[in-house]
């Protein structure tokens, strides 16, 4: 899950060696798990925000389209 939702390699292989390493480095995980939990929220925010302006492309282009319009949809300001 971790390498799956684009934790960086380092942090990877530490995480990795601090579960090997047994008990007493707990703290040192959760720091590492809420560090990209943290950048994990960023990219979704991010995703959501891009989503939200193609759901909005599309509206545009649904519309021209069901107008008969289509040749307006070169124009970036449409």
């Amino acid at each position: 899950m971790l390498r799956e939702s684009g934790m960086p390699l380092a942090d990877l292989k530490r995480f990795a060696e601090l579960v090997r390493h047994g008990p007493g480095n707990e703290t040192e995980r959760l720091r590492l798990l809420d560090a990209h939990r943290q950048r994990v929220d960023a990219q979704i925010q991010a995703l959501e925000e891009c989503r939200s302006l193609i759901a909005w492309k599309v509206g545009v282009y649904a519309e021209h389209l069901a107008r008969g319009e289509a040749g307006g949809l070169w124009d970036p300001t449409a």
